[in-house]
């Protein structure tokens, strides 16, 4: 398997690991618009993109503190290669590029159910309330919300939590 950078991740793409599952993430019934990703990883298996997750740079705001930090999302593995690591291999992949940004910290939503998952890659949930804005303004944000450090020494990432702009 083949760790890549993608310069053109878009529609295409993400159909080619959702291999026809009209909502791989689960959370189109959310009805959230979410912020494009700036840069993308990916992983290749004998010659096929199978794995995605992207990031960009954010700013969170912790009662009146602004910190910079870095957003993951899309992260989506092809079906029939869960559960082998390739997530795994695709998010460090991920968290790499967000060190070398000099980002201090990660912050990532998803289901309930994938939290043990991303604990086990060093994430760790906020407890309380964090808000994103949608088209219509500020919304509580109804995903679980995790964080890890990048680099020694980050700020403490804790709730109320504002991130501005859309989520990702």
């Amino acid at each position: 398997m083949d760790v890549i950078d993608l310069a053109n991740y878009g529609p295409a793409l993400r159909a080619e690991i959702a291999d026809g599952d009209p909502d791989p993430a689960g959370v189109a019934h959310l009805g959230l618009v979410w912020r494009d990703k700036t840069g993308h990883v990916g992983v290749r298996h004998r010659g096929r993109l199978v794995a995605h997750a992207g990031w960009l740079p954010i700013h969170l705001r912790l009662g009146e503190r602004r910190v910079a930090a870095a957003g993951l999302g899309g992260v989506l593995v092809h079906p029939w290669l869960r559960g082998q690591g390739v997530g795994a291999l695709v998010v460090r992949a991920v968290m790499d590029r967000m060190r070398e940004a000099g980002l201090p910290v990660g912050v990532l939503f998803c289901r309930e159910q994938l939290v043990p998952y991303y604990a086990r890659l060093g994430w760790q949930c906020v407890d309380g309330e964090v808000v994103v804005d949608q088209p219509d303004g500020p919304v509580a944000m109804p995903l679980r919300t995790c964080w890890s450090a990048l680099h020694p020494h980050p700020p403490a990432v804790h709730a109320p939590l504002t991130v501005d702009g859309l989520p990702f």
